[in-house]
């Protein structure tokens, strides 16, 4: 068995010590498979699914950003999630993420 599959097995079977090294270890951004990026687009998308509050989003699009994510992407991360979380949630999430980006977007000239 491979590192992985046993980490997913002690998970499955709610070994503290494996779930306290886990939420370690990913909130310091080390997401095993993922790079810095990644983890927080995939936080951002945890976020909007999860229907987060504003320092949420703020702090997701600091760290995507940071990590070299594009305001695109970013949006993507968005258009990709809202289909899956139904209207409200994505109406919610719309607000939160403008209000986020906001402090990110060049003056309109």
């Amino acid at each position: 068995m491979d590192k992985n599959e046993e980490t997913l097995r002690r998970l499955s079977l709610h070994d503290q010590r494996a779930m306290a090294h886990a939420l370690t270890a990913c909130a310091q951004g080390a997401v095993p498979g993922l790079d810095a990026r990644c983890s927080a687009l995939a936080r951002l998308a945890a976020t909007i699914a999860l229907r987060g509050e504003l320092p949420s989003y703020v702090s997701d699009v600091e760290e995507a950003i940071a990590a070299g994510a594009t305001l695109d992407e970013i949006i993507g991360v968005y258009l990709a999630v809202a289909p899956e979380v139904g209207e409200a949630a994505a109406s919610k999430a719309s607000g939160e993420l403008e209000a986020a980006l906001a402090t990110y977007r060049p003056p309109v000239a």
